[in-house]
């Protein structure tokens, strides 16, 4: 079982990747497809994902944690 601690690094690193990985995304696939956002565009996107996906993990991995301490 994880600790709080140890799901908000894990959560973390994961976000951090993520972001990086869609502000690219938006910043230069996007203009593939016609848009043309900016860098202010991108990063305010991929902090409101961020934001988001953040507690959205948190909250299934608290679920999960309190499911496996509760089977043992």
């Amino acid at each position: 079982m994880q600790s709080r601690k140890h799901s908000h690094y894990e959560i973390i690193t994961n976000q951090i990747l993520g972001i990086c990985i869609g502000w690219s995304i938006v910043y230069f696939i996007f203009p593939m497809m016609g848009l043309h956002p900016s860098k202010t565009d991108a990063s305010i996107s991929s902090l409101l994902f961020f934001i988001a996906s953040y507690v959205r993990m948190y909250i299934i991995r608290r679920i999960f944690n309190k499911k496996a301490k509760n089977a043992n």
